[in-house]
C-alpha cells in the first residue's frame, strides 16, 4: 500500500509559492510612494477623504496603490 501524505504535502507547494508571490509583490508595491497626481484624484473624488484620520488615508492609499497595480485597464478600455 502507498502512503498518501507525501503527495497531499507536494499539492500545497503551488499554493505556498503562489502566496509567497503575492505578498512579495504587495510589500514592494506598498514600498513605492505614493504618487502626489493620485493623491489629488483621491482627495476630490472620495467624499469622506476630510473625516478620515492619518491612519484610515494611510489604508485607503495602500488599498489604492496595490488594486491599483492588480488592475489590467481592460474594464476600463469597454466604457470608451
Amino acid at each position: 500500500m502507498v502512503d498518501a501524505r507525501p503527495m497531499a504535502s507536494c499539492a500545497r507547494v503551488p499554493s505556498m509559492w503562489f502566496n509567497w508571490l503575492t505578498r512579495r509583490r504587495r510589500a514592494h508595491i506598498l514600498e513605492t510612494p505614493f504618487p502626489e497626481a493620485w493623491e489629488a484624484i483621491v482627495r476630490r473624488n472620495v467624499s469622506h477623504w476630510s473625516l478620515l484620520d492619518d491612519e484610515e488615508r494611510a489604508r485607503l492609499r495602500d488599498l489604492v496603490r496595490s488594486s491599483s497595480r492588480r488592475s489590467t485597464g481592460r474594464a476600463a478600455g469597454a466604457w470608451r
